[in-house]
């Protein structure tokens, strides 16, 4: 991987015994990745799985997210779990007609069971980013709107940007806007969109006119073609008007 492509980790439990339960789960911290939980069942289901010709019970333990954050070869921890298992067992024979009834018994045994570390090879991203990359990685697109694209001055608008597509999505950041002088420009709010993020850049205008704001660029890294590849989403032109005649007394 490189840094910033996303990774599914997945914990699955192959058994051909009989498990009783689960103790004493311990799942790994995933240093020098981000990670966030995707399945977490609180019901442990089963399907049958045949593996170098033998059938075992097959179960999804836990599913994960996980972003490398650095370059190099990270480790990710084993994960441990002790499992309640039912042995069977046979008692001696008494020479009784009733042995072949009653002869099974089963005694109960806790076997902790672990995985092995896993280690993935993290390459930098290359150089020469553009000047608008901040860590995207995967493939998006880019949608860019004014919710007025005419407004008396004082008068509050927005400049909506949509961010969709493949890749780090939870780790988005707000491109950068570069709105006219005497623009006031609030917090960004950033929304979760189906496979993205929205962001709503809120400003007010303090004078009057025809103004354009420059294009608004984003950048990503393709993984699949290894390069940056830059979106941009045209100038918008915007009308001001003067407004009330108190509107203009503040100006002037």
């Amino acid at each position: 991987a490189v840094v910033g492509e996303p990774l599914t980790a997945t914990l699955k439990l192959y058994q051909r015994v009989n498990i009783r339960g689960y103790e004493n789960a311990k799942f790994p911290d995933f240093h020098g990745f981000w990670s966030q939980e995707t399945y977490a069942p609180n019901t442990i289901e089963f399907h049958r799985e045949s593996i170098d010709d033998k059938i075992y019970n097959v179960a999804t333990l836990r599913s994960w997210n996980i972003i490398p954050q650095q370059a190099g070869d990270l480790v990710i921890d084993p994960s441990e779990l002790v499992c309640v298992v039912n042995i069977k067992t046979q008692s001696p024979s008494t020479g009784s007609i009733f042995d072949d009834f009653f002869q099974d018994d089963y005694r109960t045994l806790r076997k902790r069971i672990t995985t092995d570390p896993l280690t993935i090879h993290v390459s930098k991203l290359p150089e020469g980013a553009p000047a608008s990359f901040t860590g995207a990685v995967g493939k998006f697109k880019m949608s860019v709107s004014l919710s007025k694209d005419s407004l008396n001055v004082h008068d509050a608008a927005s400049l909506k940007l949509n961010v969709t597509g493949t890749g780090n999505v939870a780790l988005l950041e707000a491109p950068k806007v570069n709105f006219p002088p005497d623009f006031e420009q609030y917090d960004v709010k950033t929304t979760d969109i189906k496979r993205g993020k929205s962001f709503e850049y809120p400003f007010i205008p303090r004078s009057y006119g025809d103004f354009t704001i420059p294009s608004v660029e984003f950048s990503y890294y393709d993984t699949e073609s290894g390069k940056y590849v830059t979106l941009s989403g045209g100038e918008l032109p915007l009308s001001v008007k003067k407004g009330s005649a108190s509107s203009e007394d503040t100006l002037h």
